[in-house]
């Protein structure tokens, strides 16, 4: 089963692999599809085209809770937002959760910065999705999933398998290709000689 068609089954999904499974990239290319005007996964283009996917490192949320556990999502959404320099986009924000239409893409849940601030964070997370209908998709490596599993609630676990080098190239190959239309290139060429470029950095 494509892996689109997975998580638009669930209203709740955690991704998990193990390190260099490619998590990171997958939710890259999610976030950088749904956005798109020709989109690559057909199920989530059919069923999200219409909501607004944020990326959302835990360890970002898990540090904050740790120093305020009083905290709500939309004052950690704030500060993530200011922390970039747009904290002007929040009032978007703030009406697509109104209208139901947000994507929470969470993402490193393995990496936090300690159980109790991860446990308030995923806590915060579910009650926030039940209120407002939020969608979510986590990732996580299994050993980080495992020690927090319970919890999550009604969430549909996704196994990411290692990807071959036929995948590696066709996946990165196609995130630059993504980066490139983003910014107004559509130069196929570069982004071929980028993939390779990259793949040999990492045979290095």
């Amino acid at each position: 089963i494509p892996i689109d068609e997975i998580l638009t089954r669930n209203e709740r999904s955690i991704i998990l692999g193990e390190a260099g499974s490619g998590k990171s990239t997958l939710f890259r290319n999610l976030v950088l599809d749904i956005l798109t005007e020709k989109p690559k996964f057909l199920s989530i283009a059919q069923k999200w085209g219409s909501i607004l996917p944020i990326w959302l490192p835990f360890a970002f949320i898990t540090k904050n809770l740790a120093d305020n556990n009083n905290l709500s999502i939309g004052d950690l959404l704030k500060m993530w937002f200011k922390a970039h320099d747009k904290e002007h986009l929040f009032h978007v924000i703030k009406d697509v959760i109104e209208d139901e239409r947000l994507l929470f893409v969470i993402d490193g849940v393995d990496e936090l910065t300690d159980i109790v601030s991860a446990r308030q964070a995923i806590s915060k997370i579910e009650i926030h999705s039940e209120l407002s209908k939020t969608r979510i998709i986590y990732s996580s490596r299994p050993y980080g999933y495992r020690l927090l599993q319970d919890a999550f609630s009604k969430i549909k676990e996704v196994h990411l398998l290692p990807f071959s080098e036929v995948q590696q190239k066709q996946f990165i190959n196609y995130w630059y290709e993504k980066w490139l239309s983003s910014i107004g290139n559509a130069d196929q060429d570069y982004a071929k000689t980028q993939t390779t470029n990259f793949l040999e950095d990492l045979k290095r």
